[in-house]
């Protein structure tokens, strides 16, 4: 188990919600959330610093994965909602629901192979490439 500095701020009484609050207010909804969602729940105007708001999240305690397509980032799912649930309630905060719906592609999930057989592939020969030499002509030219 690693140590997790807390932060006093949440064990203070402020009305209003942070902004690493308001977006692990969404996040604790569950499941990969996109950055439109995230945008359109809260309308929070500084998604350039979302990067920084989920690194500080996981500074104090939370475990959240990214969900990428190549380098860019789709989404973000937070993996212990039921931790971090708590320390929205001893702030007196809950979950806002989500506003739009997520634009992910679903995958569809194929079935391990447990044996070579059941790939049923068929074997083929592989035949090397027949390199031929390389002919250069050398003339020489004597005065």
């Amino acid at each position: 188990m690693t140590y997790v500095r807390r932060d006093p701020s949440w064990e203070t009484k402020r009305k209003d919600a942070r902004r690493h609050e308001l977006i692990l207010q969404v996040l604790v909804n569950g499941g990969p959330i996109t950055k439109e969602q995230i945008e359109q729940t809260t309308q929070y105007e500084a998604m350039y610093r979302l990067s920084a708001v989920m690194w500080w999240l996981k500074r104090h305690g939370a475990v959240i994965r990214v969900h990428k397509e190549g380098r860019k980032v789709v989404a973000y799912e937070l993996m212990n909602v039921a931790e971090m649930t708590k320390m929205l309630d001893a702030r007196g905060l809950v979950a806002i629901p989500i506003k739009g719906k997520a634009k992910t592609k679903a995958v569809a999930k194929s079935k391990p192979v447990v044996s070579m057989d059941e790939l049923k592939a068929e074997a083929t020969e592989i035949t090397a490439p027949v390199v031929q030499p390389e002919v250069s002509e050398v003339t020489e030219i004597t005065e």
